[in-house]
């Protein structure tokens, strides 16, 4: 199959829920280059109400944005029943080779902009 076919099926899969890709993707470890999964959070657990707080959605909407990064294969987790869960985002270069540094400079971009808004605040505390 063409690599830009794929791109294309690839974005119409995950639609929306880049919103949450990227949120997640500025709570990844510092360095973190896409090159292998990581945690988000530094593994904390994150409720779903807090994550849906965060982003200004509903848990309905965050749980329709989870399951489309899973199916992609961008994001998995584990889940503490009755808490929350830990997420894990996938090796991205792998999955995406061609749009690397467009995903580190996302990554980069959203990390500062975060961090400057929340005066270097933890996602989870």
């Amino acid at each position: 199959m063409d690599p830009a076919n794929d791109f294309w099926a690839l974005r119409r899969r995950v639609g929306p829920a880049v919103w949450l890709l990227a949120f997640f993707a500025a709570y990844t470890p510092a360095g973190w280059t896409g090159d292998t999964p990581a945690y988000i959070a530094q593994g904390n657990i994150i409720s779903d109400g807090e994550l849906a707080d965060r982003l200004q959605i509903s848990i309905g909407t965050l749980a329709s944005w989870r399951r489309r990064l899973r199916k992609a294969h961008l994001l998995d987790w584990l889940v503490r029943p009755g808490v929350g869960r830990v997420y894990i985002i996938s090796a991205l270069n792998k999955v995406l080779p061609k749009e690397q540094v467009a995903i580190q400079e996302v990554s980069q971009s959203v990390q500062t902009a975060l961090r400057s808004a929340e005066g270097n605040a933890g996602f989870v505390n």
